[in-house]
């Protein structure tokens, strides 16, 4: 028997197997005489010690050439171990052999990893990506929808259309001066809300105040 692809207690275990099942067969014959009990020459140990020597041999014979130099180092032992000595040892050796063959990177693979590792990690100097960019996404929020109704445009609402404001103080900035008599106080409102035109309805304005004060419109300055 052959160790084969099993593993060193699988095959340990196989042998047994087979060595329970020929004892039971075929075991030690019982002395009906009396003799054995007497006998100063351990007969009985000698026989015990073949046996043992024999399933030793079976076992080593029948590892895995991989241990051979072991089992060469087993057999010349003296006095020769017991099978399950045997056993133990080869079973140690299997063990290292199992962790010698795991992949462990060497130093210079090792010093590679922790530099890729180490450049990885945000320095404390450094500002993290994902959080200081400052091209990085703000949130949106929708904003309400506006429609002017006079430039059709969205954006603003016809009370803030530029165009139509424009519209109005060029109106007032074409009117005569009897037709901004017409109505001083709404006329003057319109000018005034453009900085742009002071300088040419300044006189208008001038003509305009001096003709508020004669007449006391004081609910037109409470609305200034």
């Amino acid at each position: 028997m052959t160790q084969g692809e099993d593993t060193v207690a699988g095959y340990y275990a196989r042998l047994k197997s087979v060595w329970e099942d020929l004892r039971s067969m075929d075991g030690i014959p019982d002395c009906s005489c009396g003799a054995i009990t007497t006998c100063t020459c351990n007969v009985l140990k000698k026989i015990i010690d073949r046996d043992n020597k024999h399933m030793l041999i079976d076992f080593l014979m029948g590892l895995d050439k991989k241990y051979e130099n072991l089992r060469g180092q087993i057999l010349a032992m003296e006095p020769l171990p017991t099978v399950n000595q045997a056993f133990s040892k080869v079973y140690q050796a299997e063990l290292q052999r199992s962790l010698s063959h795991v992949d462990v990177p060497d130093d210079g693979m090792a010093m590679a990893v922790n530099q890729n590792n180490f450049s990885s990690m945000p320095s404390s100097h450094s500002k993290p990506t994902n959080v200081w960019r400052r091209d990085a996404k703000k949130p949106k929020f929708d904003k309400p929808q506006y429609y002017c109704d006079y430039c059709n445009k969205n954006g603003h609402t016809r009370d803030y259309c530029f165009k139509l404001r424009d519209l109005k103080e060029n109106t007032v900035l074409q009117m005569s001066a009897p037709e901004v008599l017409q109505h001083p106080e709404r006329n003057l409102l319109l000018m005034l809300r453009s900085s742009l035109a002071m300088r040419k309805i300044l006189p208008v304005i001038v003509l305009l105040h001096r003709l508020l004060i004669r007449r006391s419109t004081l609910p037109f300055f409470k609305q200034l």
